[in-house]
């Protein structure tokens, strides 16, 4: 349920989509991870056995558990996104995209970060015109391509 005041826009969403996993897909992880590990073994490459065995563990680790709640607010000083702000002196510009596929949407922002410039996170429960409408008066929106991370996630459904 999202929430509008004059000061602020805030809704709370999940950290990424939850998709259940069953237990084909576990054990065809495991089966996969194991077949290439071996292999990579066999052929005296010790060090990727090893990283494969700890990537498919990681992976159905990180696959099995959901994500957790995320509150984003909108103020007129910033974006706050769970427990990190960003002072709008930071962003460069902002994108709110709409997912057909997925059937959601996403607000997209473009910041100083090195690492990770372009920061999503998904809007629920707010009209996505009226978050538009409120970062007009301090940012500037430009169109934001999918990143190399939501492709790849997109690719594989996580």
């Amino acid at each position: 349920m999202g929430y509008k005041t004059q000061n602020k826009i805030s809704w709370i969403t999940n950290e990424g989509p939850s998709t259940p996993k069953n237990k084909d897909w576990v054990w065809g992880a495991i089966i996969l991870g194991l077949a290439v590990s071996f292999s990579s073994f066999f052929f005296g490459n010790m060090l990727l056995g090893i990283f494969i065995l700890v990537a498919t563990t990681t992976l159905i680790i990180h696959g099995a558990k959901d994500g957790h709640q995320i509150e984003t607010i909108v103020l007129p000083a910033g974006i706050k996104i769970d427990k990190q702000f960003f002072p709008y002196e930071n962003i460069h510009s902002f994108y709110i995209r709409e997912d057909e596929k997925k059937d959601k949407t996403v607000l997209s922002i473009h910041t100083n970060g090195v690492l990770v410039p372009f920061i999503t996170v998904n809007i629920e429960g707010v009209n996505p015109d009226v978050i538009r409408e409120y970062l007009l008066d301090f940012l500037e929106e430009r169109y934001h391509e999918k990143g190399i991370s939501d492709k790849v996630s997109d690719y594989f459904d996580l």
